[in-house]
Parts: C-alpha cells; sequence; structure tokens
C-alpha cells in the first residue's frame, strides 16, 4: 500500500465515521431530552404503543377545555378525563363495547356526584348530588351531596338514604 493510499484509507474511514455518527440519531430510538425553560405548545399530543395504535391523547377541545382519553386495543374509548360542555369536570369509565359504566363528576358550582350504569347504560346508582326523574310518577327528583340512590332493574328507586325505602 503507497503512502497516498494508505492516507486516503485514513480520510475514508474518518468520514464513514463521521457519517454514521450523524445518521445514528435518525435510526435509534434515542429517549428526548427537554430543557427545563423549553415549552411545547399544542392543540392535541397523541400517544401510540409500538405497533403504531392510539392508546392516549390529550387534546383541547373547540371550546378550549383540555381533556385526556384512554383507548383500549380495540381503539374503544376506555376512560375519559376532562371538562364536559355542561361546565361540569368528569371521569368517566367505559366497558369494551363503548357504553359509560361509572362516572364521577364535579359540577361547576362544585357539587360531587358518582353514577353507576348497567350494560344497557341505565343508571343503577347514585351517590352524591343529583337531579333526575322517576319512571312511576315522573316527579323531578333534587338530591343533597350525602344521597345515595339505588334503582331496580326496571329503573324505579329501591333505595334512597336520606328518605323513605320505596318498593
Amino acid at each position: 500500500m503507497t503512502r497516498i493510499q494508505f492516507v486516503l484509507l485514513v480520510i475514508l474511514v474518518a468520514a464513514a465515521g463521521l457519517a454514521g455518527g450523524a445518521l445514528a440519531g435518525h435510526f435509534s430510538a434515542a429517549p428526548a431530552v427537554a430543557e427545563t425553560d423549553q415549552i411545547v405548545t399544542a392543540r392535541a399530543f397523541h400517544v401510540t404503543d409500538p405497533a403504531g395504535r392510539l392508546v392516549a391523547a390529550l387534546v383541547s377541545s373547540r371550546e378550549g377545555e383540555a381533556t385526556l382519553v384512554f383507548y383500549d386495543e380495540a381503539g374503544m374509548v376506555r376512560t375519559y378525563l376532562g371538562r364536559q360542555k355542561d361546565g361540569s369536570n368528569a371521569l368517566i369509565l367505559y366497558d369494551k363495547s363503548g357504553e359509560v359504566r361509572a362516572s364521577v363528576r364535579l359540577e361547576e358550582d362544585g357539587g360531587p356526584s358518582m353514577n353507576m350504569f348497567d350494560a344497557q347504560g341505565e343508571v343503577r346508582a347514585i351517590f352524591g348530588r343529583s337531579t333526575f326523574q322517576t319512571r312511576a310518577t315522573n316527579t323531578v327528583i333534587n338530591r343533597p351531596e350525602g344521597s345515595l340512590v339505588l334503582f331496580s332493574e326496571t329503573g324505579r328507586v329501591s333505595f334512597e338514604e336520606p328518605g323513605v325505602y320505596t318498593k
């Protein structure tokens, strides 16, 4: 090997090393590092699994309210956390078929409530403040905070506290 060939070989190896180092960041999954004084602004952040499926999203609604949503492997919403159109804050849990099964809400004026639903979406239990209409008499009932109301399979009030047990 001549001296010129040796110098060219050293230059080629150095250039290949530099090119490989520069391209390594594009092909490896290096963790993102943010500086503490940086702010990232976006209308939505999507989290995906290794297959690229959406598993969570932090989004801003048209009204400007933030919502955090978690999805299952089939792409169905399973958990919702955010401010609703009526001004209440809510945590809502869904089953695999997309039916609401439980919700915890804090009304705009601060009144809390927790509702449990059956597989058909019918309310079966309410804990906390609530307003509902009875099926038997179509009377609107306003329950205070600290109330417990249980409903039968037909939707009638089967237990209420404080209040009177009804059949």
